[in-house]
C-alpha cells in the first residue's frame, strides 16, 4: 500500500521579490499539515527555497529537472492560483500535469484568464479557498491502494 502524494504548485519568486514570501509558504504549510495528517504525503518546493534565491544560475536547470521528478511522481497537484499569471514556473507544471493526466485542483482567481476555455481545461475542481481543495483532496484521494 502507498500513500497518495500531492504536489503543491504556486507563485513563488513573484512573492520573493515583491517582499511577501510568506503568500508562497503559509498557505503550503497548512496543505502539508492538513494532508499530512490523513496520511497523504506532499512535494513542498518552497523548502530549502532560499538555496534557489541566492544562487540562481547554479540551480535553475536543477529546479527545472527536481520539479518534473516531483511532478511525474505524484499523483494530484494542488494549486494556488494567486499570481498564476506571473507565474511561468506554476504555469509550466500544470501543464506537464495536463500531460501525463493527473488531477489538478485549484483555489483562489486568476483574474485574467479564469474566463478562458483553455485555462479552465487544465482543473479538475476550482475552489474558493485552500481550506476547500485539501477537503476535495482528501474526499477523494486518502484511500490507500
Amino acid at each position: 500500500m502507498r500513500n497518495t502524494s500531492v504536489y503543491l504548485v504556486g507563485a513563488m519568486s513573484a512573492f520573493y521579490y515583491s517582499g511577501e514570501y510568506e503568500r508562497a509558504t503559509d498557505w503550503r504549510k497548512y496543505a502539508n499539515n492538513k494532508l499530512f495528517d490523513t496520511g497523504i504525503s506532499v512535494f513542498d518546493p518552497t523548502n530549502n527555497s532560499h538555496e534557489h534565491f541566492n544562487f540562481p544560475k547554479e540551480y535553475n536547470g536543477g529546479v527545472i529537472f527536481q520539479n518534473y521528478t516531483y511532478l511525474t511522481k505524484c499523483d494530484v497537484l494542488l494549486v494556488n492560483l494567486d499570481k498564476f499569471d506571473d507565474s511561468i514556473g506554476s504555469i509550466w507544471e500544470v501543464g506537464v500535469a495536463w500531460e501525463h493526466h493527473k488531477p489538478v485542483v485549484a483555489f483562489g482567481m486568476c483574474d485574467k484568464w479564469s474566463s478562458r476555455p483553455h485555462f479552465q481545461s487544465l482543473f479538475t475542481a476550482i475552489f474558493d479557498d485552500v481550506e476547500s481543495a485539501c477537503d476535495y483532496i482528501i474526499s477523494l484521494y486518502s484511500q490507500k491502494i
